[in-house]
């Protein structure tokens, strides 16, 4: 399977399990694929606070972060003019 170039993760997951459920962060697995020589755009989608919405922007292995409520389209446009422009310049992202 070829690498991924652009990663879209909920931040709240809910995994179902056979006798649990496991709770993960979108932020936290961003971090772990940025420490794993990941060098695509993350990007993170969450329905929480504007507070939180800029906390997590911040985060120097998160690329984008949307409210859920955003347009499909907006997050679409932005996401191909990061790719556009990623692709466009040799890669000089280090991960985290």
């Amino acid at each position: 399977m070829p690498p991924a170039d652009i990663v879209v993760l909920d931040e709240n997951i809910d995994i179902d399990l056979d006798d649990d459920t496991l709770y993960v962060k979108g932020s936290e697995l961003a971090c772990e694929l940025r420490g794993r020589g990941f060098m695509g755009i993350v990007c993170i989608l969450t329905g929480t606070s504007e507070e939180h919405l800029e906390g997590l922007a911040w985060l120097p292995w998160v690329d984008y972060v949307f409210d859920k409520s955003t347009d499909i389209k907006t997050i679409g446009n932005e996401l191909s003019a990061a790719y556009a422009n990623m692709s466009s310049q040799s890669p000089t992202r280090k991960s985290t």
